[in-house]
């Protein structure tokens, strides 16, 4: 006849101190060596640049405390495997059966250590591609999946011990489990390397921009572009082509470098402009003047999206605008030879012709003033679609002290009043932006009524606008009309 507490006390096994601390010493060194490696492939991603980005990948100090946090529950997961392991090494004072024994170690070897190998390469794939093409940050906190993950990695390391000796197991697992999570957090506030030098290296070769935020976007007809960067520090003005650092007197040698090997990429070529939305206009202009004389005349001034929309720090997106007639006369009132005219240039309009404009004037001066009405942001959309037709000229006014910022939620309201019209009284609808981009095809039919409604559209609703200057001298000698 079986005795009370038969299946829970038959099956006994005494563990020595040296073997307990040897396992001990193990199953810490396993977990801070995958720690460690962890922290070593996240610096590596941050490090790794497959593209120029506005800014390197920051972490603040909340997102990699959370990162160490799950870092270091999967490694302790990970070398509780082995302590326990180490526990059920063969011993002379056990009554355990040697398949039970092994049982047990293959519960600690499979399933842990396959599964790392497989997060371990997945981790590092997953690196690779954020790093090309995405921005890791925004995928930077799953806590609750490491989690699961690390619980269930626990149990099952339990699982065989909990079936033999029942009981007897449960107070060894929730101390062992007290254990790990005391160890997780000690882990987690350990610095394996100095992140504030790290980050200020990685901030000195790819500062952070703070740019306008926009919620229009316009798409440019580029093949591609080289990124400009202003970066504006304590009244100091730095430049910075494709990563690289350089001086105004440079831009032309760096802008004419195509790695395409072919001129007319490099001449429909744009530029992207990133430079902070608090910086004075006037050094907008002193770049834009060198962009005009070496003919570069296509820009897109790189916005982010509203707050709290993401913004990817790959992302260049934002309203372009076509230098011409106010640069020029920028320009020709300077004591400089006048500037050579891109093969585009837009013809001068006629005295007559002008004469025959309704002129809207706009200026930027603590707000928006608009023919003496002043306006707030909000109020400049309906204003602009109220007013533009086929015989507006807008006339900006602005001083150079005025920030890019401002300027740019007057100019991109402008750009998107005339976008939202054309789009309203659009007969042939296309979605713009999958049409540029080649996504959208039409056949010759269709694209020949789509061109024509365009063109009826530009005429209707033209990008017509005058930028400072005494506007007496820009009747008779420019105006600034994009389609």
């Amino acid at each position: 006849m079986l005795q009370k507490g038969f299946l829970r006390n038959r099956y006994k096994i005494q563990i020595s101190k040296r073997r307990f601390l040897v396992s001990v010493v193990l199953g810490l060194a396993s977990s801070f060596g995958i720690y460690v490696f962890f922290c070593i492939f996240r610096l590596t991603f941050r490090i790794m640049e497959f593209d120029i980005g506005n800014g390197p990948l920051i972490y603040g100090e909340s997102s990699r405390y959370w990162q160490n946090i799950n870092f270091a529950m999967l490694a302790l997961a990970f070398g509780n495997s082995v302590f326990l392991g180490g526990l059920f090494k063969i011993s002379s004072k056990s009554n355990l059966p040697s398949y039970k024994r092994i049982t047990i170690q293959n519960n600690q070897a499979f399933l842990g250590f396959s599964f790392f190998s497989l997060f371990t390469q997945c981790f590092f794939i997953a690196g690779i591609i954020t790093s090309a093409i995405f921005d890791p940050l925004l995928f930077s906190i799953r806590t609750p999946l490491f989690v699961l993950i690390a619980l269930v990695l626990f149990l099952e390391n339990w699982r065989t011990i909990i079936r033999l000796f029942r009981g007897r197991a449960f107070k060894r697992m929730i101390i062992n489990f007290a254990v790990l999570v005391v160890l997780t957090l000690l882990f987690a506030a350990t610095s394996i390397f100095d992140y504030q030098k790290m980050d200020a290296i990685m901030l000195a070769q790819n500062p952070h921009v703070d740019v306008p935020e926009s919620s229009f976007k316009s798409v440019p007809n580029w093949y591609h572009g080289k990124i400009l960067k202003l970066i504006y520090e304590g009244g100091v003005m730095r430049y910075q082509v494709d990563g690289k650092y350089i001086n105004l007197d440079e831009l032309k040698g760096e802008l004419e470098k195509n790695k395409y090997g072919d001129e007319f990429y490099n001449r429909r070529g744009g530029i992207y402009l990133m430079a902070p939305k608090s910086i004075p206009m006037g050094e907008i202009w002193k770049v834009q003047d060198e962009l005009y004389l070496q003919e570069k005349r296509m820009v897109l001034y790189v916005t982010s999206n509203p707050k709290p929309m993401y913004t990817s720090r790959f992302e260049l997106n934002g309203i372009e605008k076509r230098l011409s007639a106010s640069v020029y006369a920028r320009l020709f009132t300077k004591d400089l030879p006048p500037p050579p005219l891109p093969p585009d240039y837009p013809s001068w309009p006629s005295e007559e012709f002008i004469s025959r404009l309704k002129i809207v004037k706009v200026r930027i001066d603590d707000g928006f003033v608009a023919q003496g009405e002043r306006l707030s942001k909000d109020e400049l959309l309906p204003y602009f679609k109220k007013v533009i037709d086929s015989m507006t000229l807008v006339y900006f006014e602005y001083d150079a002290d005025v920030s890019f910022g401002d300027y740019l939620a007057l100019y991109g309201t402008y750009r998107q009043a005339i976008f939202e019209l054309r789009e309203s009284d659009a007969l042939v609808k296309v979605d713009a932006y999958e049409f540029q981009m080649g996504t959208t095809f039409l056949d010759s039919h269709a694209l020949e009524k789509y061109e024509k409604d365009q063109d009826r559209l530009r005429e209707k609703y033209p990008t017509r606008y005058i930028e400072n200057y005494e506007f007496e001298f820009l009747i008779k000698d420019s105006e600034e009309k994009e389609n």
